[in-house]
């Protein structure tokens, strides 16, 4: 092999690495806020980099990506823009959030509603930590 496929080949390699490690990240976020579109709008909404169902104002346009579309469980699409500058920060922010809140209510509502002992085997394992069977 030349020299120069050697670099051809070893140039194809980084850029598709790349290319997976960026879109593989980006995935992920909008995956689970997929998942959870109702609680991700009603966040994202709250964040001031971010804009939901409206574009961004004329002059700044350009400093914000998107649109992103979630689907809320009524159906409805929302817009979703973000600023450029903050994507990184806000996605993260934002992942963090929604893995708090959806982890807390989960155990909130399996505990709450679940007897002790019952078939839920998050339940019996938890009681089994204790060292009691009810």
């Amino acid at each position: 092999m030349s020299w120069l496929t050697v670099l051809v080949i070893a140039l194809a390699l980084v850029t598709l690495a790349t290319w997976a490690y960026f879109f593989h990240a980006r995935d992920a976020f909008w995956e689970l806020a997929a998942k959870y579109a109702d609680l991700a709008i009603a966040l994202i909404a709250l964040e001031r980099d971010c804009v939901v169902g409206n574009m961004p104002p004329d002059g700044r346009k350009r400093d914000f990506a998107g649109p992103f579309v979630l689907i809320d469980t009524m159906g409805q699409s929302h817009s979703v823009y973000i600023h450029r500058a903050h994507l990184k920060e806000v996605r993260a922010r934002l992942a963090r959030k929604i893995n708090g809140a959806t982890a807390s209510h989960i155990s909130e509502t399996r505990f709450a509603t679940t007897p002790a002992g019952a078939s839920d085997p998050g339940t019996r394992s938890r009681v089994r930590k204790r060292g009691i069977w009810a």
